[in-house]
């Protein structure tokens, strides 16, 4: 990763190298692929990958942006959902629980979508990296469940009915592609 001295990520503990990157991905996600339906994953891929558990706000990150990747790594909710169902899990701004990074974080990482190959290859990327974050984190998925508002455990119950139930299936896959919304 090419040496950058500016800003970093306010809650997580990413260089600024890498901050760079993902600031840069961003754009592209917002202005080259019009926002695309996968970038919720590539941020909450980012975010749960780069935890930062000193202080309330960064554990409150890690348990939303980890949640994100849950509703649409496991239950398969439509993102457009998601994005409305996260701003419900801390109204009043309480603690998070702190969650032990795992010895792996993933299989994958910025640099990986950073050099995507256009649109298609982007997507794919950013589906493989939600996954492999779940697959890393699941080993919280009772801890993170008990900690969601019961609004919040109600609209993951609608998308998957029985999954609550359980743990989550070991292995993972992407569903059918949405399609990105059009203004």
């Amino acid at each position: 990763m090419p040496r950058h001295d500016g800003p970093s990520d306010p809650y997580g503990c990413a260089t600024p190298s890498c901050w760079a990157m993902f600031t840069e991905i961003l754009a592209r996600d917002y202005s080259q692929y019009q926002h695309l339906p996968e970038h919720r994953l590539v941020v909450d891929a980012y975010m749960v990958q780069h935890p930062n558990f000193a202080t309330a706000a960064g554990r409150r990150s890690v348990v939303i942006h980890l949640t994100g990747i849950y509703a649409a790594v496991v239950c398969h909710m439509p993102f457009v959902r998601i994005g409305h169902m996260l701003g419900e899990i801390f109204p009043n701004k309480e603690d998070a629980p702190v969650l032990a990074q795992p010895l792996s974080n993933g299989q994958f990482n910025v640099g990986d979508i950073y050099v995507a190959a256009g649109l298609k290859d982007h997507s794919k990327l950013a589906w493989e990296w939600g996954i492999s974050i779940w697959q890393a984190w699941r080993i919280h998925e009772e801890t993170l469940l008990s900690c969601l508002p019961g609004k919040v455990r109600v609209e993951l119950s609608k998308a998957w009915p029985n999954q609550l139930a359980g743990p989550t299936p070991t292995s993972v896959t992407a569903p059918a592609r949405q399609e990105p919304r059009r203004p």
